[in-house]
């Protein structure tokens, strides 16, 4: 059991530097539709953590230019590969979300 614990220690060190905190930017929208999209990239190797309070944030001040006084998740997110390995896998992706203004 004492020769594993190094092993354990080195692994959740290694798993808990490729975390990431993301910022969710404003990435498109329709002012008609009352949407909001958020986004961001993130490499393969990156466990991404995302403040979904700051998000919605965003979205809320978003809406606000359009006339709107508040915004809401609107499902869930979705992640799309922006690039493959030549010998498969993603390099990267992108993640977004798309938010109700109301």
């Amino acid at each position: 059991m004492i020769q594993k614990l190094p092993l354990v220690v080195a692994t959740s060190f290694l798993l808990s530097a490729c975390s990431s905190n993301m910022e969710m930017k404003a990435t498109g929208g329709s002012k008609s539709d009352g949407t909001v999209t958020l986004s961001f990239d993130h490499a393969a190797i990156v466990n991404p953590i995302i403040d979904e309070k700051k998000a919605l944030q965003t979205a809320k001040s978003k809406c606000n230019v359009w006339g709107f006084r508040n915004a809401k998740a609107f499902g869930g997110s979705t992640k799309k590969c922006l690039e493959e390995y030549k010998t498969g896998g993603c390099v990267g992706y992108r993640v977004s979300k798309v938010y109700q203004c109301y």
